[in-house]
């Protein structure tokens, strides 16, 4: 491997099959000390978890429109189907 001017380095596809990263994955460089030596380790840095992301857009209707009269028609169209009886 080489380090280029902007410090970035290309893994081999073996090393990065092995750590179980892709093209844009975060890694944790953690420097580790022992009785021989030191060493470095590599691990893909955890992802959080996000599962309420985009749990609401089933009910955007026009998304793109952030205007105040759109917000007031959402909000109104979520009250009436609140207070129909189902």
């Amino acid at each position: 491997m080489r380090l280029t001017s902007k410090r970035q380095v290309t893994f081999p596809l073996a090393t990065c099959l092995a750590l179980g990263i892709k093209p844009g994955d975060a890694i944790d460089v953690e420097l580790v000390t022992g009785e021989s030596g030191y060493h470095w380790v590599l691990k893909p840095k955890l992802k959080r978890e996000r599962p309420w992301l985009g749990m609401l857009k089933k009910y955007a209707i026009n998304a793109n429109d952030h205007s105040m009269e759109a917000i007031r028609a959402s909000i109104q169209r979520g009250r009436q189907t609140e207070s129909t009886p189902s």
